[in-house]
């Protein structure tokens, strides 16, 4: 391997031990399945939505000094809690199936 491409990977597996550490740290229940442990996969995929939602949209960062969707372009302010849950409300709504009476 040259010593460019040595450097790249590097700097991507650096990358993704970071992004897996803030995984573990910001989301408990992925690391210890006890008490907070998702036992349906639906309650599991909401938690990480919601994380990841957070993580770009809510958070800034002090790398970049804003939220990486807005160092991104996809937003234009940082997202408070009240915004994140009601896009949650608007997709429970959206899926929520009719009741048969």
């Amino acid at each position: 391997m040259t010593g460019v491409a040595k450097n790249t990977v590097t700097k991507l597996l650096a990358d993704l031990g970071r992004a897996c550490a803030a995984i573990g740290m910001n989301m408990r229940r992925l690391t210890r399945p006890t008490n907070s442990f998702a036992k349906k996969a639906e309650n599991l995929a909401a938690a990480v939505a919601v994380h990841f939602m957070h993580y770009n949209f809510g958070r800034i960062h002090q790398s970049v000094r804003v939220t990486p969707a807005m160092a991104a372009g996809v937003s234009d302010h940082v997202w408070e809690i009240d915004e994140i849950v009601s896009l949650l409300d608007a997709d429970r709504s959206a899926h929520r199936v009719a009741s048969p009476n």
